[in-house]
């Protein structure tokens, strides 16, 4: 009976599952994401597999917000050395399984009749991969490839090894085949080959056949030097290597990077680096101390006199109490012998017990940093003290929701500003609603942020509302059926901001008011760098003025990649950028064009540099020096003269600006002065967030940046950063968002709209009455046209969507991490991650190939179409990420079908990785400023850190 009964409830069962739609005949795993409480929104995928578990054929209606299914095909030979992945088919009416034919049918057809949409991948004999096809009949014949080779005689490999004392020892070459070898190449032909030794130690990268890189390391299998490119040039040690050296317990205690003063640390029982001092300290006496909590959690950062050993019992022995502490900051240590100590950063976790202790009660607003009835925080970071360049510091508290969604913060500024941020969230994590508060001054402003999102998760639409009222939806994303951004639709007369894109999803065309840019990557280059380039723009229409004015560009690489020249003809007109290159990658020479009227095509800049290793030791300019208002080259002023840095590689002394630079004790920029009396003062957190800029003038010249010296009397004029909030002189001026700001200082709030290029660039921006107040053209390594740009004035955001502070001829752009330098295209210090791109010199800017990299915040190179993805608004992933939503960031794209096309298109992202990099770039306005703006990471202890890793 029982028997029966249970055979009876199997068929009742299995007589369901046909509404299911999936034949029951094949092998599948189906898969539901909701979107509500309810249950009434999901996200349904569905896998196919073969009849030996191979997957076959994975179908979603999770690519587009429209809920419409797509299909992509994974095809596999029998025995596995070729495999095709197919880019996703749309059209599809169900998740019924579909012939491999029709899915290969569908799948041309959704890609505009491309015959290959999809990639091809090949493996040998032994399983490793020799070619990667990437999709697109543009490819033909192209592709990336893979051997697998040994070392030759006709191509020596040199053989470093460390001898007793520590030091760099030749002992000539490795013997022919003793080393295994990698050579990949691109579709271009780029190729690199690395070389490791019998215990898998990389030994060498060597590109395009003689660019090497070597890699050294001690008895004991530790990496000890790293030879870069230009060692093989000339062999000086502190100029072209890396150096690092270890303790007994094989922890890194000492590294140095090229042309810098070495960093020394002492760790403590639990391997965690507890005293830090680098060049810069080591001059002052001082070194840096970090103590931790019982979890290992930073809990105090610092510096202190000396260099003292790293205290035996480095962690706290309790949870911060209400009693003073270490320095009054609730932490308890036991062994700390610390004298004159600062405090650079605190960091609380688990509960608000933090907001009863002295170091908070400091501060003169401290109650408005307490919430009533705040929800559990175990595990989670609640708040922070922050030290500020110049004095003070600034306090933070954060709440969370029971899911742990950051839901509320709260932060303190050392002149009285308060800024409180809330957040409400879906059923899935990404936020719907934010608000944010900032009390100046006496009054309060606040700007509410809606988000709409569609039935995929993915979002749709951002409104603003000012001071409860006004309300704009600055943002009406559209997408196309394969889940890419196509439009932005902007409020009023703004227009409608087009995105087109190839068979690998690389931009190819962005089109809004005032400008349209396309971009060709074949034939010429198929590896995902352009080949050529058009820039049309169209007059203001309050103007008047009629046509358009275009600039064709034309690209070229030399065999690392690097591009040597950016040609642009505008008619009669150009803009070219020609470079030369050493061996890490620093320029040489560079020569770029401009009008001099009455003069067209000038060689404004033909640069040479005279190099001290990586830095620029001088320049000598043999060109024009253009004069009229507006202008950008490179101004010597007539002044002579070579770069200073300091310990760490910073510049502290430019003589072609007439300017000196002094830091904070953390790397941030604090004071400027130049040598007509004017200076810049910066105000940044110990956390590398920028507070604050003033400028002063002096009583005679004041240079404005553009050739031009007026007189006039001493004045000054500052800019202050609360979150997305910007004040101006002390008053509120506007509200920063993703695509643009809202002006304030009228009381009425203005709209301004950016339209951004591939690479995030601001080329123009409109109103809502459809005028174009602002129209900018760039070289390619970001300097300004001068002759042609419209109101260059009127915003600052602009290359790359970076601050460019012109005041004083500075000409500098603010990436948050580094300054960067666009007349002289190099960066005013080190690569914070230099040891991520040994072969790049850490002041190289974007791999010096800047059409195809960027760099999001002068700390790490990524590839220019992650940048078109948050110059486009995607930014709902970029918030359930923050938030720290996993199963919300996956509606976005990640674990559904973007990720096949990831998958088929090796480099070039879709659904996950692109909206990972999204992340990493922040190039988002408002999260920049909102978030850690720039993290400039003090210590050298975590980049060393990496390397045990």
């Amino acid at each position: 009976m029982n028997l029966r009964f249970v055979f009876s409830l199997i068929v009742s069962l299995l007589s369901l599952l046909p509404a299911a739609a999936q034949d029951l005949t094949r092998n599948w795993i189906r898969e539901r994401i909701f979107l509500d409480a309810e249950g009434k929104e999901c996200v349904t995928s569905v896998q196919y597999f073969d009849g030996i578990g191979r997957e076959t054929l994975l179908l979603t209606d999770g690519l587009s917000p429209g809920g419409d299914v797509a299909g992509a095909l994974t095809g596999e030979s029998f025995a596995g050395r070729t495999s095709a992945k197919w880019l996703p088919a749309t059209g599809l009416t169900g998740f019924d399984f579909l012939t491999p034919e029709r899915v290969k049918s569908l799948a041309v057809s959704s890609h505009e009749g491309d015959s290959v949409p999809f990639s091809l991948t090949r493996r040998d004999a032994l399983g490793r991969v020799s070619s990667v096809r990437n999709a697109g009949g543009d490819l033909a014949g192209k592709a990336q490839l893979s051997d697998y080779t040994v070392n030759r005689a006709y191509a020596p490999v040199k053989r470093y090894c460390v001898d007793a004392s520590g030091k760099l020892a030749s002992r000539g070459m490795w013997r022919e085949g003793t080393l295994q070898g990698v050579l990949t190449s691109d579709e271009d032909g780029i190729s690199t080959e690395v070389f490791s030794d019998l215990r898998g130690r990389k030994v060498l990268e060597r590109r395009n056949g003689n660019n090497d890189t070597y890699f050294v390391y001690d008895d004991a299998g530790r990496l000890s030097f790293v030879l870069t490119p230009g060692m093989q040039e000339d062999s000086n040690l502190l100029k072209h290597a890396y150096e690092y050296r270890y303790d007994r317990r094989s922890e890194c205690v000492y590294s140095r990077i090229p042309g810098c003063e070495p960093v020394e640390m002492h760790r403590d029982t639990a391997g965690r680096t507890a005293v830090v001092r680098d060049g810069v300290l080591r001059k002052k006496g001082r070194s840096r101390f970090i103590l931790y909590d019982r979890f290992g959690r930073t809990a105090v950062q610092g510096t202190c006199n000396g260099f003292p050993d790293a205290p035996k019992h480095a962690a706290a022995d309790s949870a911060p109490d209400v009693a003073n502490g270490f320095e009054d900051t609730g932490y308890f240590f036991k062994g700390i012998s610390f004298s004159g100590i600062k405090i650079e950063q605190v960091f609380y976790y688990d509960d608000y017990l933090f907001l009863l202790s002295p170091a908070v009660a400091e501060c003169r607003e401290s109650g408005f940093l307490n919430v009533s009835s705040p929800n559990p925080a175990k595990g989670f970071q609640t708040g922070s003290i922050t030290a500020v360049s110049g004095g003070g510091f600034v306090y933070n508290a954060l709440y969370y929701t029971p899911e742990g969604r950051l839901s509320v913060s709260k932060t303190v500024y050392p002149s009285g500003e308060k800024l409180s941020e809330r957040t409400e969230y879906t059923f899935t994590g990404s936020p719907r609603h934010r608000v944010f508060a900032l009390s100046h001054g006496g009054l309060t402003d606040s700007v509410s942020v809606f988000y709409g999102y569609g039935s995929n998760g993915a979002l749709v639409s951002k409104d603003l509302l000012v001071n409860g009222h006004d309300s704009r939806r600055v943002a009406s994303l559209s997408y196309d059926a394969l889940g890419r951004v196509v439009g932005n639709t902007l409020p009023g007369k703004a227009g409608r901001i087009a995105y087109s894109y190839n068979i690998r999803n690389l931009v190819t065309e962005v089109a809004g008011k005032g400008y349209k840019g396309i971009t060709a990557y074949t034939p010429g280059r198929f590896n995902g760098s352009p080949s050529s380039a058009t820039d049309i723009y169209s007059p203001a229409p309050q103007t008047g003025a009629s046509g358009t004015d275009t600039t064709r560009w034309r690209f070229s690489y030399d065999a690392l990649g690097r591009l040597t020249e950016a040609e642009a003809v505008s008619g009669d007109r150009k803009h070219t950028e020609t470079t030369a290159f050493d061996a890490n990658g620093n320029i040489t020479r560079l020569v770029r064009w401009a009008d001099y009227a009455p003069m067209l095509n000038t060689a404004a800049d033909v640069l040479y540099y005279t190099l001290d290793g990586n830095r620029p030791l001088s320049i000598s300019d043999r060109g024009v020096n253009l004069a009229y208002a507006g202008s950008f080259d490179f101004k010597n002023r007539g002044r002579s003269g070579e770069y200073a840095y300091d310990g760490n590689g910073r510049l502290v002394s430019d003589p072609y600006k007439g300017m000196t630079v002094t830091y904070a004790d953390w790397g941030t920029p604090e004071k400027m002065t130049f040598d007509d009396g004017n200076h810049t003062a910066f105000t940044y957190t110990a956390s590398g967030e920028k507070l604050k800029t003033e400028w002063r003038s002096g009583a005679a010249n004041l240079r404005a940046g553009e050739g031009s010296v007026a007189v006039q009397a001493a004045v000054i004029n500052s800019e202050e950063l609360f979150g997305p909030f910007v004040c101006r002189d002390g008053r509120l001026d506007k509200f920063l968002f993703d695509g643009g700001f809202c002006e304030l200082s009228s009381g009425v709030a203005k709209y301004r709209y950016f339209v951004r290029d591939r690479l995030g660039s601001v080329r123009s921006v409109a109103d809502e009455d459809g005028n174009v107040l602002q129209q900018n053209l760039y070289y390619a390594r970001g300097g300004a046209w001068g002759d042609v740009c419209t109101a260059p004035g009127f915003q600052s955001y602009k290359y790359c969507g970076k601050y460019l502070d012109r005041k004083h001829g500075l000409d500098l752009y603010d990436y948050g991490a580094r300054l960067y330098d666009p007349a002289a295209a190099f960066w005013t210090s080190p690569d914070p991650l230099c040891e991520k791109y040994y072969n790049i010199s850490p002041y190289a800017f974007c791999n010096n190939n800047p059409v195809t990299f960027i760099d999001p915040d002068g700390r790490f190179i990524d590839t220019a179409w992650d940048a078109a993805n948050v110059a486009m608004g995607v930014t709902s992933f970029v918030a359930n990420v923050t938030a720290g939503n996993i199963v919300g960031a996956a509606l976005d794209g990640a674990g559904l079908i973007v990720d096949v096309a990831a998958t088929a298109i090796p480099g070039v992202p879709g659904g996950a990785a692109t909206a990972i990099k999204a992340l990493k770039v922040a190039n988002s306005i408002e999260n920049v400023a909102i978030a850690n703006y720039a993290k400039i990471l003090p210590q050298k202890a975590e980049l060393v850190d990496k390397l045990d890793s």
